[in-house]
């Protein structure tokens, strides 16, 4: 199944268009841990957010959320899963894919593996009581060297250039394979669904 993932850069999305197009799910940006040109803003919701959510359910996509994590400590993951179910609480209808941890950021996130690990796992954890489906999104540089121990949830794979086995190799439920044109968007990030909706 063909998807793409969006948050304000893109942008007004026409979704009839996009979904016109042949997109079958989108990956909508909710909320980021925290500015990373100042450190002191945060977390925050991204701006097009609501705009996007509605608007993918509306054209009959297939919708998830993420949230760019930018937590040092577990104590700060939790504040910023609180923050991204907060943010995506009132969208629960529209919602029919799972909701992402964007785990990818390097200036944030600690450089020890197992502080990683326990940074992505208490977000995930709150994600699932609040009653989501978690994911992981990440690259292979991150899961291969980053974490102390390979994370068992759902995937999402950044994996540009790739070819598909060497995707598929790594099991995701969604490949990020590079970009793509949809609709009314001349450059997207495009992706490719293994799974069937709504989950």
């Amino acid at each position: 199944m063909r998807g793409i993932d969006v948050s304000y850069a893109q942008g007004r999305v026409d979704w009839r268009a996009v979904a016109r197009d042949g997109v079958g799910f989108a990956m909508v940006k909710a909320s980021q841990g925290r500015l990373l040109k100042d450190a002191s803003v945060g977390p925050f919701a991204d701006p097009r957010f609501a705009e996007n959510v509605r608007g993918a359910a509306a054209a009959g996509l297939a919708v998830g959320v993420y949230h760019y994590l930018c937590a040092e400590t577990v104590e700060a993951s939790l504040a910023e899963a609180d923050f991204f179910l907060e943010t995506i609480r009132p969208y629960r209808r529209e919602i029919t894919l799972w909701a992402v941890c964007d785990c990818e950021e390097d200036k944030y996130l600690p450089r020890d593996g197992r502080a990683l690990t326990n940074v992505v796992r208490a977000f995930m954890k709150k994600l699932r009581i609040g009653g989501f489906r978690p994911m992981l999104y990440s690259n292979p540089n991150y899961l291969r060297f980053r974490f102390r121990e390979l994370p068992s949830y759902d995937l999402w794979l950044a994996y540009w250039g790739a070819t598909e086995a060497r995707a598929l190799s790594y099991a995701p439920k969604i490949w990020q394979y590079g970009v793509c044109r949809a609709g009314n968007l001349a450059r997207v990030d495009g992706n490719v669904g293994y799974f069937t909706p709504p989950l």
